[in-house]
């Protein structure tokens, strides 16, 4: 009878350590699935806010490339304005000379 108490309690000491083996691998487990969902879901935050750069961007480019295009025909029409003073200007010139010529 001595034998089997022996046995028994190897069992359930056997038993104990397997069930704390079990208990420590479903806890690394869910330690393994919380850091995956907390990757999953840094990985969606970051596509997020990319999407919100990239339209950003594309909004900003927009609006450069509507200004670029609104200075674009500023500097033209200063350029005309600019030639039709010096053609004044000069026929002004023009003028006096010939009051001091005469």
């Amino acid at each position: 009878a001595g034998c089997f108490q022996h046995s028994d309690r190897e069992s359930q000491s056997r038993a104990r350590i397997s069930h704390n083996n079990m208990e420590s691998e479903v806890d690394e487990l869910f330690q393994l699935e919380e850091r995956i969902r907390r990757a999953v879901d840094l990985v969606a935050t970051l596509r997020a806010e990319r999407d919100a750069a990239l339209e950003e961007l594309a909004t900003m480019r927009t609006a450069a490339g509507e200004s670029a295009a609104k200075l674009q025909s500023e500097l033209e029409s200063l350029k005309g304005e600019r030639k039709q003073v010096r053609v004044r200007i000069e026929k002004l010139l023009g003028q006096m000379d010939q009051l001091s010529g005469s």
